[in-house]
């Protein structure tokens, strides 16, 4: 499974060492993170989506990667699904009840999504579209976190 590496740098002398990972991470993550690592805990029902990195980047036991991400990007009302090293991107409207799919990268092989390799109108990738598109759909549907430390 492709994950796009990411570095990390020592921000934090003998906690935090210099590396690279390929763990799915957003910027969501900062409010589950930097919660850890003041010994503050965030209340029920808020910030569901926000996985705790501080054993990943401490190198400590407890760090459960994501599966998936699922993230609302850009100007025009696209959403996106990530998983198993493919982006499935669909297009919304404001009111998010449209979801149209626009196109679908394999991470692996096109990592920085070059036009020529969207796979969205490739019939041999129909069926992963349109399977990729439910999963989304019930996912979000849900209301149920998205990180596995918050899953119930």
């Amino acid at each position: 499974v492709y994950k796009r590496q990411v570095p990390f740098f020592a921000v934090w002398p003998g906690h935090i060492n210099p590396g690279i990972t390929s763990e799915l991470a957003v910027n969501q993550d900062l409010v589950a993170t930097l919660a850890a690592l003041v010994g503050t805990e965030i209340s029920k029902g808020q910030a569901m989506d926000s996985l705790n990195l501080l054993p990943l980047l401490t190198s400590q036991p407890g760090f459960q990667p994501r599966d998936y991400l699922l993230l609302q990007a850009g100007s025009k009302h696209e959403v996106m699904f990530r998983k198993d090293g493919w982006k499935l991107i669909l297009q919304s409207d404001n009111k998010l009840p449209k979801y149209e799919p626009i196109a679908l990268f394999n991470l692996e092989k096109n990592p920085t999504e070059r036009p020529a390799g969207n796979k969205f109108d490739d019939p041999a990738h129909a069926q992963r579209v349109q399977l990729m598109r439910d999963e989304y759909l019930r996912i979000r549907q849900s209301g149920q976190p998205t990180t596995p430390e918050n899953e119930t």
